[in-house]
């Protein structure tokens, strides 16, 4: 296992649009993997109630983030995920399913902007993150997760990238910033405070610094041999067994 923490490649881009899903992780355990997410749900000129955004499909969990300009996408995105999860399959058969259907939509949004709105464009999608989906599975000899990226280069090139969890300790993606400045700071973070622990707080950090975006309460999912069981449920439904 890695000691360090991983982004995915793409981190470095600014959420380029409307965050829905604003903080997700995925963390390594000892024994299993955890998933987190906040429960804000951004919608201009209202204030919506919370919302479970780890989502089951059978042994499959799936949280999306920075997705599009609006609910409407995320949602799309949401749908095109739990139609991949239920494909047969190892988990990065699923990931590669969902990619190949969400490339074409998302392909002709940023086609699309480009030529109806070129100012919109260069603002909002160019040398941008326009979405990351984490998968994680209890569905074979031990539990996995894979973030599936897809941002537009400098060049306005649509590309998707997949970011398994493999041997790192950690992934997130939306609503960052805060979390990867205390992890900068404090190398030894995972010995000292412990997965279970840690994993709630950087959702805490990220809710303190990013209140318009980041909101309680905070979900997380704990996968290991025994199955799939919540630590905290938050805004979700209990598990189906």
């Amino acid at each position: 296992m890695k000691a360090s923490s991983c982004w995915p490649i793409v981190a470095a881009f600014s959420c380029a649009l409307s965050c829905y899903g604003a903080t997700i992780l995925v963390m390594r355990t000892d024994d299993g993997i955890l998933v987190a997410a906040d429960s804000k749900v951004i919608r201009q000129g209202s204030n919506p109630p919370p919302r479970c955004k780890i989502h089951q499909y059978g042994k499959v969990f799936v949280a999306v983030a920075s997705a599009g300009k609006n609910e409407s996408t995320a949602l799309e995105m949401e749908r095109i995920a739990g139609t991949a999860a239920a494909t047969k399959g190892p988990l990065q058969s699923k990931v590669e399913a969902f990619a190949n259907v969400a490339r074409k939509s998302l392909l002709a949004d940023v086609e699309s902007q480009k030529k109806s709105n070129p100012a919109n464009f260069q603002q909002a999608y160019l040398g941008k993150r326009i979405l990351d989906v984490t998968f994680a599975s209890v569905e074979g000899p031990k539990p996995e997760a894979v973030v599936e990226t897809f941002f537009v280069d400098g060049a306005g090139v649509l590309h998707d990238l997949p970011s398994p969890l493999a041997g790192h300790r950690l992934l997130v993606t939306g609503r960052t910033s805060t979390i990867k400045s205390y992890t900068d700071r404090n190398t030894g973070w995972y010995e000292q405070l412990g997965p279970e622990t840690a994993i709630k707080k950087f959702v805490e950090l990220e809710i303190l610094a990013e209140k318009d975006a980041v909101g309680p309460p905070i979900s997380i999912l704990k996968l290991d041999a025994g199955g799939a069981h919540w630590i905290a449920a938050g805004a979700c439904p209990a598990i189906r067994n």
